[in-house]
């Protein structure tokens, strides 16, 4: 069944979508207010890239920081707009009038589990770029990877299954 005949509707959001939604705008918040504290305490080059050990392999300007609180930005602005039109999406199964909500549901909650997952990373970024100005430890490290498979890639396979599931 192609996209543009599948039904056009919105599942109601219930308190896991929220709490969803708070963290993500949270995280945004908080990697604005983390750039704009450690600017002032940040030498004028600073590490900007790390290989898969946490090791820096790219150094840049301290303006160059703000690029995470604008990417963190438009993921947010950007992906919740996709989010509000779930039958575009791609599915595992034919969506019709049975299964629709329960897709939607799905799929508009494991955007919601993404976006907050790809901030959080950003914010991870963001304070081991700094830890890295200050040749401390860093406070995820090769974690990162880590966090971006869990937080990423997990979800799409749980979707996947559930939506297999309740087909």
């Amino acid at each position: 069944m192609a996209a543009i005949n599948r039904p056009k509707t919105k599942p109601p959001l219930k308190s896991i979508d929220y709490l969803l939604e708070i963290l993500a705008i949270t995280c945004v918040v908080f990697i604005c207010v983390q750039c704009l504290y450690y600017y002032n305490n940040l030498p004028e080059t600073i590490p900007l890239h790390f290989d898969i050990t946490g090791k820096v392999d790219g150094y840049g300007t301290k303006n160059l920081l703000f690029i995470s609180p604008i990417i963190a930005s438009a993921l947010y602005l950007g992906l919740n707009v996709l989010n509000r039109f779930p039958w575009v999406f791609n599915y595992p199964v034919l969506i019709n009038e049975n299964n629709a909500i329960i897709q939607y549901r799905i799929a508009s909650r494991t955007f919601r589990i993404i976006i907050f997952a790809m901030i959080f990373l950003q914010n991870c970024i963001v304070s081991d770029t700094y830890q890295a100005t200050k040749n401390s430890n860093f406070l995820f490290g090769s974690w990162i990877m880590v966090i971006m498979v869990i937080g990423v890639f997990l979800p799409v396979v749980f979707m996947i299954f559930k939506s297999l599931k309740n087909k």
